[in-house]
C-alpha cells in the first residue's frame, strides 16, 4: 500500500512541537481514533462521508507528560477537517468541545499541574478543547497564531499579543495570556489548581478583532475559520 503524504491543511490546534506521524504508527493512531468514536455517531454518515484524509500529527504536552496531543486529517461530507484527541495508556480520547474528557482524564491519572510550563500548556489545551457559542477560547502563544484568522496579516496584533506567562500563587497557578474568542481579542487571567480545575478570573477586551472567526466545529472536528461575506460595493 502506498503511504499517503501527511498534509494537514488546517493550522495546529495549539502551538507545540508537532511532528508528522508516518508508517505503522500513523495507521495505528488513525484506527484508535476511529475506534474511539461511538457507533451511533458514525451511523449518521453514508459511504465515503467520513474518511481519513491528510495524516496524523502529534505533540508532547508538559501538562500530560504520558500522553500525546494528536490531530487526524479528515474529510467529512466533502469538507477538510481535523479531529483532535489525546492518546496514552487509556487509548484515544476525542476532544469533543466539552470539558468532560479532560476532567475525566485528570481524575483517572491524578493530574498534578506542577510547573509553570505545565500550567501554560494546560491553559492552551483546555481553552481550545472547550467551546462556547462563539467557538473555542483560543489562548494565543503569539500574534503569529492569528495569521489564519486575519488573511495572514498579523501586524495589527504584534504589539498587543504577548506570550503567556505563569506564576505560582499559593497552591495554584495564575496564567496571563491573550486569547481570541470568535473574532474578538481579550487579555485574560486564569487560575489553575494543581488538580486541573481551571477558571477565568479576569478578561478585558483589547479593542481589536480578527477578520475571521470562530473556527467551524461540527461532527467532533474543526474546520476552517468562518469568514463573513465580503461587503457589496455601494450602489449594487
Amino acid at each position: 500500500m502506498t503511504e499517503r503524504p501527511v498534509d494537514l491543511s488546517l493550522p495546529p490546534l495549539i502551538p507545540a512541537q508537532w511532528k508528522a506521524i508516518t508508517g505503522v504508527d500513523r495507521f495505528k493512531l488513525e484506527q484508535r481514533y476511529i475506534d474511539s468514536l461511538r457507533p451511533s455517531f458514525l451511523r449518521q454518515f453514508g459511504p465515503g462521508e467520513h474518511e481519513r484524509h491528510g495524516g496524523v500529527r502529534a505533540a508532547p504536552l508538559a501538562c500530560y507528560p504520558r500522553h500525546l496531543l494528536c490531530e487526524i486529517g479528515l474529510r467529512i461530507r466533502g469538507e477538510a477537517m481535523v479531529g483532535a484527541f489525546l492518546f496514552g495508556a487509556e487509548g484515544a480520547i476525542p476532544i469533543d468541545g466539552t470539558s468532560m474528557p479532560l476532567h475525566d482524564l485528570n481524575e483517572r491519572i491524578g493530574q498534578a499541574v506542577d510547573s509553570a510550563d505545565a500550567a501554560i500548556a494546560y491553559t492552551l489545551v483546555f481553552g481550545s478543547a472547550v467551546h462556547g457559542g462563539d467557538g473555542r477560547f483560543h489562548v494565543l502563544g503569539s500574534a503569529d497564531d492569528l495569521a489564519p484568522y486575519n488573511n495572514c496579516d498579523t501586524a495589527p496584533f504584534q504589539a498587543i499579543v504577548q506570550p503567556p506567562t505563569a506564576r505560582a500563587e499559593g497552591e495554584d497557578w495564575v496564567v496571563d495570556a491573550a486569547a481570541r474568542y470568535g473574532r474578538t481579542l481579550f487579555r485574560t487571567r486564569f487560575r489553575i489548581q494543581r488538580s486541573g480545575l481551571i477558571e477565568m478570573i479576569d478578561d478585558e477586551p483589547l479593542g481589536v478583532e480578527t477578520a475571521c472567526g470562530p473556527d467551524r466545529f461540527q461532527w467532533l472536528a474543526r474546520g476552517a475559520p468562518v469568514c463573513p461575506p465580503p461587503a457589496m460595493p455601494e450602489g449594487n
